[in-house]
């Protein structure tokens, strides 16, 4: 890893530059030498430098200003300074301005190269935590749900995804300046589930929750809300974190699949109903159909009266 950090060093003591570029060469470390400040600052600007050995005094700029110029160019660059004279003032001047710490000449290798590697070290782990975080935002910024985090001791929002203002229709602003601002667009009818499940929250349990809230035109949307409690190493929680979605879309398509469900059903029980009722008077058609036609045999064999008219 040594081989992909690159050294500068600035001082303008060329005897003293060498001496420190062949150690760092040593140990597999890049190094870039610098005789003055603007050499430094184009040095900088040129390569990705890493971490910057600087010597206090310099001709023209001092090693602190130089410090300063180098962190405004290149922030994560950590800056060791070298001085044959440090005094506890200007160490501690240097460090509230940056620099990572110092070293006094004449070098102590051992000490300087546990500076540098340590410099390296923490360089290495805000990189890290840089891409991390970068990471995070790409994913929070980019999700159509909206991520949370509270704190639950003071109930305070400690992070909202932007996908809040796509959803509530209103700016994020307002939650951290009152984190109970969200709870006052709730539905009324919904409230008490939502603090029910918070004081389960405090007891360690995850919770599921689906709810309403009334957007500014007066409109309703429906969330579905998942959260879990966070806890330290003790087992105590310091965090609830949770996932909010709208499924307005779902509540509505299921509506819908329910009232066409509710339509089909009924339109089965006519057409049953129907059936029943063309089978009944078939059967009942049938039935005097044989009627009918007994009645017609038993007429047929009744003897006719003679014409009364005929007789006289």
């Amino acid at each position: 890893m040594n081989g992909e950090i690159n050294v500068l060093i600035v001082d303008d003591d060329l005897k003293c530059s060498k001496t420190l570029f062949d150690i760092l060469k040593t140990k597999g470390y890049t190094s870039i030498m610098a005789r003055s400040a603007e050499e430094a600052i184009a040095r900088v600007e040129d390569y990705g430098v890493h971490i910057a050995l600087i010597d206090l005094r310099l001709e023209g700029m001092s090693g602190l200003e130089l410090m300063k110029e180098v962190k405004k160019r290149s922030p994560w660059t950590e800056c060791i300074l070298l001085t044959g004279y440090a005094s506890q003032a200007s160490a501690i001047e240097a460090v509230n301005l940056g620099a990572y710490g110092y070293v006094q000449k004449p070098y102590d290798v051992d000490q300087l190269l546990v500076n540098i590697r340590r410099a390296v070290e923490k360089r290495n782990a805000e990189e890290a935590l840089r891409e991390s975080e970068e990471r995070f935002r790409q994913m929070a910024e980019n999700i159509k749900e909206v991520f949370w985090m509270t704190d639950p001791k003071s109930a305070h929002i400690v992070y909202v995804s932007p996908a809040y203002e796509t959803i509530w229709q209103r700016p994020i602003e307002t939650l951290y300046e009152d984190p109970n601002k969200w709870i006052e667009n709730v539905h009324e009818d919904d409230i008490d589930i939502l603090k029910k499940n918070w004081k389960k929250h405090i007891q360690g349990y995850s919770t599921y929750e689906e709810f309403r809230i009334l957007l500014p035109d007066g409109s309703i949307r429906w969330i579905a809300n998942r959260s879990y409690p966070i806890k330290d190493e003790k087992g105590e929680i310091y965090r609830v974190t949770g996932i909010a979605e709208d499924i307005t879309s779902n509540k509505i398509a299921i509506k819908e699949r329910g009232e066409l469900e509710a339509m089909l059903r009924q339109s089965q029980k006519m057409e049953a109903i129907g059936t029943l009722a063309g089978g009944i008077a078939h059967d009942f058609n049938n039935i005097l159909s044989a009627v009918i036609g007994y009645t017609e045999l038993s007429l047929m064999k009744v003897p006719r009266r003679a014409d009364t008219s005929q007789r006289s």
